[in-house]
């Protein structure tokens, strides 16, 4: 859809100001889609995150960091981890909005597919919050 999702307020709220509540409830779209893995965060044998591709101009790029991964994921994981390079930097903005998050260390693995639980803020062909993985895709 192109939106990252919908604000819904009483009939009577105001606009709330700076870091303001009164009532407001964001809706976000949420959707399942399907991600590169393309680096752990951490050890190769016991990663604490994913750093995800999309494929973008005809190649993959960086495109997102998964939350920390659950027990599930991580065992199907170690199946599925490959080492394909030396340690490498990341720009603090595929982990989120920019200014909020640090630059990072990654290790580069062959690429595979998982599927992920993502919303719809996408911007500069990166995803503007976490994803999260759901399971490691082998049916493909």
């Amino acid at each position: 859809m192109g939106i990252e999702g919908t604000v819904a307020k009483p009939l009577t709220g105001q606009y709330p100001g700076r870091g303001g509540l009164c009532g407001w409830l964001k809706v976000r779209y949420r959707a399942t889609i399907d991600a590169v893995v393309l680096g752990v965060v951490g050890k190769l044998s016991s990663p604490t995150a994913l750093v995800l591709g999309r494929p973008g101009a005809g190649r993959l790029r960086i495109a997102g960091l998964a939350t920390p991964l659950s027990r599930r994921i991580r065992t199907q994981l170690a199946r599925q981890l490959r080492l394909a390079g030396v340690r490498r930097r990341a720009p603090g903005i595929v982990a989120g909005l920019p200014g909020q998050s640090e630059d990072f260390d990654f290790l580069p693995v062959e690429p595979f597919l998982v599927e992920v639980w993502a919303d719809g803020a996408v911007e500069w062909g990166r995803f503007r919050h976490r994803l999260t993985a759901l399971r490691v895709r082998l049916d493909l």
